[in-house]
């Protein structure tokens, strides 16, 4: 029982932790489109612009992963909470992502797949697209 309450302080720790996670996302796509904009209003070369695209959105992509490890976690807690799995102990969340984190390969695969999820990609796509179309 002492172990259900203790994932349940967990799940209310992680929580709004990761919530802010998303706002801080969406700050970091809106001041790439400030500073990219930018780029191109003093007439910055394209490939400056590229180069500024693939920072921020490699930062999100960053950023990101470590906003889905929290969430696993989330679900690993809920289930335990809701007694659908028993192997769950509280405050284990950096174990847990030493665990599953492996190699430097695994962890720059674990980025590029955070890079290429929808969410992530759709803005830098379209600031990539907008670049080209400013370029011609």
């Amino acid at each position: 029982m002492e172990n259900k309450r203790n994932l349940e302080l967990e799940w209310s720790i992680l929580q709004p932790s990761a919530d802010q996670y998303e706002h801080k996302a969406l700050g970091i796509k809106l001041v790439s489109l400030v500073i990219v904009a930018a780029a191109l209003a003093v007439s910055a070369d394209g490939s400056i612009c590229m180069l500024l695209i693939l920072a921020f959105w490699m930062t999100e992509s960053v950023y990101k992963t470590f906003q889905f490890r929290i969430f696993e976690r989330l679900e690993k807690i809920e289930s335990a909470i809701a007694g659908d799995a028993t192997d769950a102990t509280a405050f284990q969340f950096n174990v847990e992502c030493s665990k599953s984190r492996g190699g430097l390969n695994d962890v720059l695969g674990e980025y590029l797949r955070s890079a290429l999820r929808p969410t992530v990609a759709i803005t830098y796509l379209a600031l990539i697209g907008i670049v080209f179309i400013a370029m011609i």
